[in-house]
């Protein structure tokens, strides 16, 4: 005991001595370029700082992601609505008939337009304001090019604040969505003829008033958070922390970045499931005559609910059971979108920072990265 303690004391000592002289030699030198590195704060504003365009690539990476996934989302639907009432094609010609029919469908044709529409703005909206905020937050962190270091809190408050500030912004576009959906399940003489996402969003505020398509959206709200916080901040650390491919030869752009996308979309996505379940409870669980469901039409008694079954593991919802219907409830209906956008917003240079290196003269322009002399 008495030579481990001595030992690290010697070792102590030693480090601190070498530090200190360490420190001392580089302010004999202070137009060294190392010395810039220590110059340099936590976060430092770039040159090319533009907040709107922080938000125009954001807005226009959702765009992409719900203008590109939705029709293939809209064709795998109808093709299971004909399943539904025909078989499964048994060979070529069988199914080059079926895949044709598909466009024929009336449910394909009447809706394919306006889904497509509210989609890719709605995403447009909602990774617009996450991704344009969390960039205006993020821009100014800064890494070294050889030297990866083992902070994994760097980006927690960052991804945090983006996520919070933003949670709400497209839920009542959602809430519209849910609105015009379920119009068109009442019948004809019922229904209150919507003709699209944002046709309902309008009748809404202006017969009801703008407050009805932010009633209840807490829990969407709660939801979006809870996604978006695990996926900025998976996305962005595990892409930092692989940065060392690019030394050895490792492709980044041939397998890494797909990979770490689907697993921080997968991630972020599954973490969120448990609150995503409660809007999911509020609208397949049975409606009394007056339309009220089990929960009075309250989300807060439905997420009490949610809360109970898990904790008291009901009905088997504890445990891994939570995550139940996970992929085909939530996964395949949010995370293509998700995946693109995201693939989108890292193409377009807004997970992208400055790296610097000081050695072999090898100084990467910080002067004119971010006006350090």
């Amino acid at each position: 005991f008495f030579v481990s303690w001595f030992g690290f004391f010697y070792l102590r000592c030693y480090f601190f001595v070498s530090n200190m002289y360490c420190e001392l030699e580089d302010q004999a030198h202070p137009n060294a370029n190392f010395w810039k590195f220590y110059k340099l704060g936590y976060w430092v504003k770039p040159k090319d700082y533009d907040i709107p365009m922080h938000y125009y690539k954001g807005a226009l990476a959702g765009f992409l992601g719900g203008a590109l996934v939705t029709p293939f989302r809209h064709m795998y639907e109808t093709s299971q609505l004909m399943l539904s009432r025909y078989a499964w094609p048994e060979n070529k010609k069988q199914f080059g008939i079926f895949f044709r029919e598909i466009f024929k469908q009336p449910f394909f044709k009447e809706n394919f337009g306006s889904r497509v529409a509210s989609s890719a703005f709605l995403h447009s909206l909602q990774y617009g304001a996450l991704f344009g905020t969390y960039r205006t937050l993020s821009a100014g962190l800064h890494s070294h090019y050889y030297y990866v270091d083992l902070n994994i809190f760097q980006r927690l408050i960052l991804a945090g604040l983006a996520a919070g500030l933003t949670c709400w912004v497209a839920t009542p576009l959602e809430m519209a969505q849910h609105a015009y959906q379920a119009d068109k399940s009442w019948p004809k003489e019922l229904q209150k003829g919507y003709r699209g996402v944002m046709h309902a969003g309008w009748r809404i505020a202006k017969d009801e008033g703008l407050h009805q398509l932010m009633r209840g959206t807490w829990v969407l709200s709660l939801r979006n958070f809870v996604a978006n916080y695990g996926v900025l901040y998976l996305y962005d650390t595990l892409k930092d922390k692989s940065r060392f491919t690019q030394w050895h030869g490792f492709g980044w752009k041939g397998y890494l970045q797909p990979l770490i996308t689907t697993l921080s979309v997968w991630l972020g996505l599954a973490i969120a499931y448990p609150v995503a379940r409660v809007p999911f409870l509020m609208t397949t669980f049975p409606r009394d005559r007056q339309g009220k469901n089990l929960f009075g039409n309250s989300t807060v008694n439905a997420f009490s609910f949610q809360k109970k079954m898990i904790l008291d593991n009901a009905e088997g919802y504890g445990g891994l059971n939570t995550w139940r219907g996970f992929h085909l409830n939530y996964f395949w209906k949010q995370g293509p979108i998700l995946f693109a956008s995201l693939y989108a917003a890292d193409y377009m240079g807004l997970f992208s920072y400055a790296e610097y290196d000081w050695y072999d003269n090898a100084w990467w322009h910080l002067d004119d990265l971010y006006g350090v002399a």
